[in-house]
Parts: structure tokens; C-alpha cells; sequence
């Protein structure tokens, strides 16, 4: 039985294609692998394909998307399977982070008011 799994992928339009590691290389260097950037206040949501497969339990498809938050605000890392899965993935973290946000600067308000 062969165990080795695919590790190298690279995107042709939306979808992943397995590659060697040669033609992962070449591709990787002048790949723009960025699928979507929003910044929601203090906080940037960013998601990006990996190109490699970050799903180190081998159980379950491999995971070479993956979403974080960077900012004055806890990181969080999503990954997921397909770029689907990762703009969907994307869109639920912004609407998170901006429930977040909206209600520390609720707070900040109230707190300036009560101070007056």
C-alpha cells in the first residue's frame, strides 16, 4: 500500500492542481497567491492559497487555503480544501471580526461618556 500523499499544488484559475516539487517551485515564486484581503478596523483578514498541504492528520482532504486575522486582536488560522470553502471561510471571519470590533468601539463610547 502506498502512503505517500500529494503535497505540492498550484492554482490554475480556481483549482488546485497536483505538481511535483520543481514545477511547485517555479510557480510559487511569481504566483500571486492571495485570494482576498479586507481590513475591518485594527484587524486584517487575510486569505491566501498555501500551495503546500497543511492537513498533518492525513485524514480528510489536504487543506492548502487558509484564512488568519492579524492585528490588536487574537489570530485565528482557518484552512480549508478548496478556494470555495475559502472565500465562504473568508466572508464568515470578516463578519466575526466586524461583530468584534463594532462592539469594542461600543465600548470605548461608553466609556468616554461615563468618564464625562
Amino acid at each position: 500500500m502506498n502512503l505517500a500523499r500529494q503535497e505540492y499544488y498550484i492554482l490554475r484559475g480556481h483549482k488546485a492542481i497536483p505538481v511535483s516539487l520543481e514545477e511547485w517551485g517555479n510557480w510559487f515564486g511569481k504566483a500571486d497567491r492571495k485570494i482576498k484581503v479586507t481590513k475591518v478596523g485594527y484587524i486584517t483578514v487575510s486569505t491566501v492559497f498555501l500551495g503546500l498541504d497543511h492537513n498533518f492528520s492525513r485524514k480528510g482532504p489536504p487543506l492548502i487555503f487558509e484564512t488568519m486575522t492579524f492585528g490588536d486582536y487574537e489570530e485565528r488560522c482557518h484552512r480549508y480544501a478548496t478556494w470555495d470553502e475559502a472565500v465562504q471561510g473568508h466572508k464568515e471571519i470578516v463578519s466575526m471580526v466586524q461583530g468584534i470590533v463594532n462592539v469594542k468601539v461600543s465600548r470605548r463610547r461608553t466609556q468616554t461618556v461615563k468618564m464625562r
